[in-house]
């Protein structure tokens, strides 16, 4: 509105002339800034709002991430907060790991010492292979320890041979040129009998006397049935030595051949005819003076 400066009376801003006193009305203008000014502020608070919401510096919906042991809950985008950690669930050390949160998996200190029970044997020596025997601790049953038992030394108890028939067989083939199957076997009324072949291709067998005649009995004497006479003489010898170093080979081959037993470190071997085939044996000189197995 425009104000008449002599009369006072008030007019459109388009009018130019008062009216009532002709006075010339000047014309009004318009201030721009006074216009543009609140317009940019106004589109620079929009804009920033915008840029604010678009980079999530501010947050209108929180994307939290779930609490963690060590941290409540937080939002993704603006790291707002909300509630409390969980905190640790802990499970009590034991021997095979450290105090342990089971949520986090975090540890604290070291594992508890194993406390360790008896040795136990988990697989016996032969005279062809070494044992083994393992500890385990008494409270989390784990295996901690073990260690090789040493191969058995062959030797004379009593009236037999301190070895099993399956013992003997897989022995036989480590101490002589001879090929054999632990497998293949004849059960007789005194023992167990075994195809063997010697390095020359001859084909001949080993009978086993076994103590309470079964196959966990202690062998008592040991019989090799071949076509040569110098094959059964030979494996008979080795197998004397190999027992005890006190039986000599040589010195028993020599008294076989010329028909003689042969007596030392309380084994005797000697030579028979079983059914046409040359039959030396060796067994604990106990055992073979009381047996009928010549008979």
């Amino acid at each position: 509105m425009k104000t008449c400066p002599k009369c006072g009376t008030q007019h459109s801003n388009q009018t130019m002339e008062c009216p009532h006193c002709n006075t010339p009305l000047e014309k009004k203008n318009i201030n721009k800034f006074a216009v543009i000014i609140p317009v940019a502020v106004i589109y620079l608070i929009a804009m920033t709002i915008a840029i604010l919401y678009l980079t999530r510096a501010v947050c209108v919906n929180h994307d939290f991430k779930d609490a963690t042991c060590v941290k409540a809950m937080e939002c993704k985008y603006c790291g707002e907060t909300q509630g409390e950690p969980l905190g640790h669930s802990w499970v009590a050390a034991s021997c095979a790991r450290a105090k342990t949160c089971t949520i986090c998996n975090e540890s604290e200190g070291k594992p508890l010492e194993h406390v360790l029970g008896e040795w136990i044997t988990v697989k016996s020596p032969t005279l062809a292979a070494f044992g083994r025997e393992e500890c385990s601790c008494t409270v989390c049953k784990n295996v901690v320890d073990g260690r090789t038992l040493e191969k058995k030394i062959p030797q004379v108890v009593g009236n037999s041979f301190n070895f099993t028939d399956t013992e003997f067989i897989e022995w036989l083939q480590v101490i002589a040129p001879v090929d054999a199957d632990i497998d293949t076997f004849a059960e007789g009324d005194d023992g167990f009998t075994y195809p063997i072949t010697y390095d020359n291709g001859e084909e001949g067998i080993v009978m086993l006397n076994c103590s309470s005649r079964n196959k966990s009995g202690n062998v008592r004497a040991v019989i090799f049935y071949f076509e040569h006479t110098a094959t059964a003489i030979e494996l008979a010898a080795t197998v004397g030595e190999c027992i005890d170093q006190g039986f000599s080979a040589n010195d028993a081959t020599l008294k076989l051949y010329s028909g003689k037993e042969y007596t030392k470190a309380n084994m005797t071997s000697l030579v028979y005819d079983a059914d046409g085939l040359t039959s030396a044996v060796v067994a604990p000189t106990i055992f073979l003076r009381s047996s009928d197995i010549l008979n």
